[in-house]
């Protein structure tokens, strides 16, 4: 009702779908019809079903639930066409409106966060962030990321429930303040170079006192060329 806003995606034959046009085209015309549509204020939640496939799967593994993700370049960027390079101007021309942008998430991030520790009653919380360090800087990082990532990992411990944190590329830094800054337990995929930084053994004998880890296997020798 406030306007158009379309994205196109191509389908290849033998290919995976490349989105090849994105919603936000005129950051100054397109932000405030996301801001009035994209986050619509949450309610409340049915966790009927979800206690059902908690049941179902009983003691023999664990059964996670969380959020999408955490505000910040690393998810709105898939708003902004032809990416990165485009919110990063926006981030320059129209501060105010990217920060209300950001704001906007936290608070539908935060909500949902809630809903899920209270009525979902998950084995762990998943948070979904990739990406977090690698497309965004420090300062950005803190000012509008870090607050809903303390938020939700403090949410979490007090519900006595453990927080999991999956973050693709450069994380290294991350892992520190996620172990000093942060009531985080568990965090991913700590992928090794050229795709991350991090060692496993020296993450470890860092912050293992701190955080459980998982990953740090090399995507494309384990996971695609591995017989």
């Amino acid at each position: 009702p406030s306007g158009s806003l379309f994205t196109e995606e191509v389908f290849y034959r033998d290919n995976p779908p490349t989105l090849t046009s994105r919603l936000i085209k005129d950051a100054a015309r397109d932000i405030p019809i996301a801001l009035k549509h994209f986050f619509p204020p949450i309610v409340d939640c049915d966790p009927t079903e979800v206690h059902k496939r908690h049941e179902i799967l009983g003691e023999r593994g664990v059964f996670g639930l969380g959020t999408d993700n955490l505000p910040g370049f690393h998810d709105l960027v898939w708003l902004f066409d032809k990416g990165l390079e485009t919110m990063t101007y926006a981030y320059a021309d129209v501060p105010d409106l990217m920060a209300e942008l950001f704001a906007k998430q936290a608070e539908y991030e935060i909500r949902k966060g809630e809903l899920v520790l209270e009525k979902g009653k998950p084995d762990f919380f998943m948070i979904g962030a990739s990406g977090t360090w690698t497309l965004s800087s420090p300062s950005i990082f803190r000012k509008f990321t870090l607050p809903v990532l303390q938020k939700l990992t403090k949410m979490a411990k007090e519900a006595g429930i453990p927080s999991f944190l999956h973050s693709c590329g450069k994380e290294r830094q991350l892992a520190e303040i996620c172990a000093n800054e942060t009531d985080l337990s568990v965090i991913n995929p700590l992928e090794v170079p050229p795709m991350g930084d991090c060692d496993l053994a020296e993450v470890k004998k860092s912050l293992g006192h701190r955080l459980a880890m998982m990953g740090n296997l090399h995507t494309t020798n384990v996971m695609l060329l591995s017989l």
